[in-house]
């Protein structure tokens, strides 16, 4: 209680330093949006070149954030076809739910890319979730004696915390080493392969 006071009057006074962001477009927004620009304009023939697509001059504070464009679910690209209709219409603002920019239609893209590895993560936070929800009801149900003595159920949850701690420095000093010795990485094994070995060892 009392570092959760303190850590609470540490935000107040730092407010000052904090970055404000005006408050945009909701992403569940835009992408429903590319989805169903894609879906009206699912009779247009995708253009060779993509340079053709919707994609406005941004603004040199944008420039930094604009996505580069990729083939992947290029289904969705259909959002941001210019038609005839549109072309017809300068000066004229289109609706979104009809007309996308390209970078709307990559941040989309992007999501579709991470479904498989939200999915894959499943099986482990329904595994974690007990150690903060059940794990003391665990405790009491399953056979704790080490010999004479008995590991009280409420403490079960130190035992990740002490493992973690005691793995971490074994898997720095002697397996990345190792790992980076084959796979050639600075790091051993990249995040990808890093989720596949945990989920398979899970």
């Amino acid at each position: 209680m009392i570092l959760t006071s303190l850590s609470f009057m540490v935000f107040i006074a730092s407010r000052r330093m904090y970055r404000y962001k005006s408050k945009g477009e909701s992403p569940m927004t835009t992408a429903s949006q590319v989805v169903v620009a894609a879906a009206r304009n699912r009779h247009l023939k995708l253009p060779e070149d993509c340079t053709t697509l919707h994609y406005p001059p941004s603004s040199p504070s944008e420039a930094t954030f604009s996505v580069q464009h990729t083939t992947q679910f290029r289904f969705l690209d259909k959002a941001a076809i210019v038609s005839p209709s549109t072309q017809e219409k300068k000066g004229v603002a289109t609706s979104p739910w009809r007309l996308c920019t390209l970078s709307h239609v990559e941040e989309v893209k992007m999501l579709l890319r991470l479904c498989p590895a939200w999915a894959s993560l499943l099986v482990f936070f329904m595994i974690t979730a007990q150690m903060s929800s059940t794990v003391i009801e665990q405790g009491m149900a399953m056979d704790n004696r080490v010999g004479s003595f008995a590991v009280p159920p409420a403490s079960l949850a130190s035992f990740n915390v002490v493992t973690t701690l005691v793995l971490i420095p074994i898997y720095e000093v002697v397996l990345v080493p190792l790992a980076r010795r084959a796979t050639g990485e600075d790091r051993g094994l990249t995040q990808p392969q890093r989720l596949g070995v945990g989920l398979t060892l899970l």
